[in-house]
């Protein structure tokens, strides 16, 4: 029982994730939004292609209650992480807005359409 929650939390963090980042960036930081789309499909490639890589080293290590209960552990974090951004995320935004490298990218001039 506890494999198979641990795998379908697994599952679902990985997917909604993506989801939720995408539309999350988009939003906030959408003239920098091309280059953000290909760093979080990236990103998700490469933890999705060595967490499938290891899987079965890890679970003849650990055992499968043990392995697929740390990969739910690793789910619930990112979730955990979600729930976090979801009230800090404002804040957030507006810190890193003035970040160096997002105003020499993302910041526009009057002039720019945005796609509106």
């Amino acid at each position: 029982m506890v494999p198979t929650v641990a795998l379908n939390l697994l599952n679902f963090a990985i997917v909604q994730v993506t989801n939720v980042t995408m539309v999350h960036v988009i939003a906030s930081y959408r003239p920098t939004m091309g280059k953000a789309t290909v760093s979080i499909l990236a990103f998700k490639a490469a933890f999705g292609f060595l967490l499938s890589f290891y899987t079965n080293p890890w679970i003849d290590i650990e055992g499968y209650i043990v392995a697929f209960g740390e990969m739910a552990c690793i789910a619930g974090a990112i979730i955990a992480l979600a729930v976090v951004l979801f009230f800090l995320g404002k804040v957030l935004r507006h810190r890193t807005w003035k970040w160096h490298v997002i105003e020499k990218y993302s910041h526009q001039g009057s002039d720019r359409e945005m796609g509106e």
